[in-house]
């Protein structure tokens, strides 16, 4: 996955894949990143300023932006999600965590068809209505899921 999107700024460069059999253990190197956007809002006593929170939701609907024009969704949008760069890009949130992406459009075959499924797909607390109901999530879903977030940042809590 990270291969495809290699070219999609702000999502961590891939580095390598390693293994170590005795432990039985696969892990995946990328390139170093700061604090997630759940430890910073730890770190500001669990709420942000309403401009601090659109700043970094403008920057969030960037990231997401970016991804979907990759064809592929991300479905389990979170806090501890996001990640802020490190050195020169502090100041610039990352995506991270594409175990429930997947692809919503293919040029061979179009977009994702409309099907129920049998389980919740990402995070509860921040799934979209869709996903508490079921369905296959595409873009609207992660941009629900944002907007969840972003009422997460700035009242400290969700109201459910």
């Amino acid at each position: 996955m990270l291969q495809k999107l290699k070219n999609c700024p702000y999502v961590p460069k891939y580095i390598g894949l390693g293994h170590i059999r005795s432990l039985g253990i696969t892990f995946l190197v990328t390139e170093f990143l700061g604090p997630t956007l759940e430890d910073l809002f730890e770190i500001c006593g669990r709420r942000f300023s309403l401009k601090t929170t659109c700043m970094i939701f403008y920057q969030v609907l960037e990231r997401i932006r970016d991804l979907h024009s990759f064809n592929f969704v991300h479905r389990d949008i979170k806090p501890d999600n996001f990640m802020f760069g490190y050195k020169e890009k502090t100041n610039k949130i990352h995506i991270i965590d594409f175990g429930l992406a997947s692809k919503y459009f293919d040029t061979a075959t179009g977009h994702i068809p409309f099907q129920e499924k049998a389980s919740l797909t990402g995070t509860a607390r921040f799934a979209s209505t869709n996903a508490h109901k079921g369905f296959e999530l595409s873009r609207r879903d992660d941009l629900q899921s944002i907007g969840h977030m972003m009422l997460y940042a700035w009242l400290g809590q969700l109201p459910w």
